[in-house]
């Protein structure tokens, strides 16, 4: 009984800790990003500072310090699945990414870390399958 209890505390604090890597608000910060067709063929390069900020409600995509020409959007469909904080797991969800123009592109966001290396993917549904993934140099966890 007594085993039976402590892997049930063990299953819900793992699981808590895990969630609550996507109630916060973090700044990815990354220097390249690739846009890829729905093949999965990189089709353009950017080599430039690029900026993701996210919550557990909504993200704002950045580049360069164009502040301007920010995409933004509330988060749905959330979905956090964190083995290891930002090194091992990922968090997934559906967007509507809204231009400065007014234009909404429906996104399905996933962010990923393997061994440490953390990556942002971003699917334009709307777009023919069209891709961006970000490389995260780093990220800064916000109050």
């Amino acid at each position: 009984m007594k085993k039976s209890i402590s892997l049930i505390v063990c299953v819900l604090a793992i699981g808590l800790v895990g969630r609550a890597q996507c109630d916060k608000k973090i700044t990815w910060n990354a220097s390249r990003g690739e846009f890829m067709n729905a093949s999965g063929q990189v089709e353009k390069t950017m080599d430039e500072k690029i900026t993701v900020e996210t919550d557990k409600t909504s993200i704002i995509l950045k580049h360069g310090d164009k502040e301007d020409d920010a995409l933004k959007g509330d988060i749905k469909d959330l979905v956090c699945d964190w083995k290891e904080a930002f090194k091992n797991g990922k968090s997934s969800f559906k967007s509507q990414l809204l231009e400065p123009s007014g234009d909404a592109k429906d996104a399905i966001v996933t962010i990923e870390g393997k061994d440490g290396k953390l990556t942002i993917l971003v699917e334009l549904v709307n777009m023919e399958g069209k891709k961006l993934r970000i490389y995260v140099d780093s990220y800064k966890e916000n109050n």
